[in-house]
């Protein structure tokens, strides 16, 4: 773990390495303390696979990072978090999120009609 006289010089390292690579927009830095090594991670956020610039944070380095492989574990996480189709996709996701709502209280309220008439035939 950095001292804290170590996190101004490892921030200046990083702005330096963040200002070096201008095509990559940064909207939140993190520092890791855990693994083998100290390392800052600059980046948008978004979906795996999105452009992120993994730093040394002792010597001041970039990291490069392999591309990330659309397997099947990153192609639903990207579905689940509505990464597909944009804000299309994320009301889609609300949208199906509450007909299942729905559904299931709508479901709940038929047994419950029928529970209560005794009938085991159905609702007609």
């Amino acid at each position: 773990m950095p001292a804290a006289g170590e996190i101004g010089p490892i921030m200046a390292r990083t702005s330096a390495v963040i200002a070096a690579h201008p095509e990559i927009p940064v909207t939140q830095v993190t520092l890791n303390l855990t693994g083998p090594a100290v390392t800052v991670e600059a980046g948008a956020g978004g979906p795996p696979g999105s452009p992120m610039l993994k730093i040394d944070a002792a010597s001041g380095k970039l990291i490069p990072q392999p591309p990330v492989e659309p397997d099947f574990h990153n192609v639903l996480q990207d579905i689940h978090a509505g990464y597909i189709a944009g804000w299309t996709g994320r009301i889609i996701s609300v949208l199906c999120g509450i007909s299942l709502i729905v559904l299931s209280i709508t479901g709940l309220e038929m047994w419950w009609t029928m529970r209560k008439r005794g009938k085991k035939k159905g609702l007609w």
